[in-house]
């Protein structure tokens, strides 16, 4: 397992960049079952926007999540993310790639039908508390009244937010949900502990943002036409009257 995680990371490492979206987003204040102590020191009426550029073709298919040794039913692909960066707070955060894992028509007992989460980097199975050792952070953290970030988590739950069937398959979609209000998650571990040797359950110093809302960013050259477009209507107009 450790040598197929291994050798899919340094797959990853070379894979190239092709065409790509670029989306910031923005989340409503601290949500309900957020860590207080954490939440307080982000502050009452802190939120959470960034960007980030999602590229489908630059990705790596790494595995499902569970034979990964990761926990869950998911499919992981890796470097489907790049130059993610954010504030919240005050604090800023930043990750020159991050992954997607989905899951699509989830049998039961899982609780929920379709899930696609975009990590900074990767999160830990249930139960386990850390991550394996074999998988580099690049998480450019901050650190705050004795805590340090540890990862950024975007999710998309069927049943939450409008969220339905969302997913068709499980490749990663074209395009990533604009139109569906999810939910993002701030994972804090001791700083004093950086590699949680006391084994504390990992999630217990989460802070979770509801309302998380995506916009495509439009391309410079896609502002550049519709500008010329514009200008060359104004033109148009202004010839007319002449005539006229």
């Amino acid at each position: 397992m450790i040598t197929t995680l291994g050798f899919v990371l340094t797959m990853a490492a070379m894979g190239s960049q092709a065409a790509s979206i670029d989306y910031s987003f923005s989340t409503g204040t601290v949500a309900v079952g957020s860590n207080a102590q954490i939440a307080a020191l982000l502050g009452d009426n802190a939120t959470v926007s960034g960007s980030f550029t999602y590229d489908t073709a630059g990705a790596t298919y790494a595995g499902n999540t569970g034979a990964l040794g990761l926990g869950g039913n998911a499919e992981l692909y890796l470097r489907a993310t790049s130059n993610i960066v954010g504030t919240v707070g005050g604090f800023s955060f930043s990750d020159a790639t991050g992954g997607i894992a989905l899951s699509n028509d989830n049998p039961a007992p899982y609780p929920y039908l379709d899930t696609l989460q975009m990590g900074a980097d990767l999160s830990p199975a249930l139960g386990s508390n850390q991550t394996p050792s074999q998988v580099p952070r690049n998480l450019v953290y901050f650190e705050t009244g004795g805590y340090r970030l540890h990862n950024v988590r975007l999710l998309w739950l069927s049943g939450q937010g409008g969220a339905g069937d969302f997913l068709s398959g499980t490749d990663l979609p074209a395009q990533l949900p604009t139109d569906l209000s999810g939910r993002l998650a701030l994972d804090f571990v001791l700083s004093s502990d950086p590699t949680n040797l006391a084994n504390t359950p990992y999630y217990s110093r989460t802070v979770f943002f509801d309302g998380l809302v995506l916009s495509p960013v439009p391309e410079p050259s896609a502002f550049a036409l519709s500008l010329t477009g514009l200008v060359g209507m104004g033109l148009l107009a202004s010839w007319r009257r002449r005539q006229s």
